[in-house]
């Protein structure tokens, strides 16, 4: 899964090549967007 997450993140990356402050507010969504996952694979794991 982490290995999931660096490749999305590289993606990004390149997708986004701007200047310094796009990188970094897509490098803040991807984390974000990882948590956010995790956070509801938990729950869904600790429900069922």
């Amino acid at each position: 899964m982490i290995a999931d997450g660096r490749r999305l993140l590289s993606y990004c990356r390149a997708a986004l090549d701007h200047d310094l402050m796009e990188q970094s507010i897509a490098e803040r969504l991807a984390r974000a967007a990882t948590a956010s996952a995790l956070l509801w694979l938990a729950i869904y794991w600790a429900c069922s």
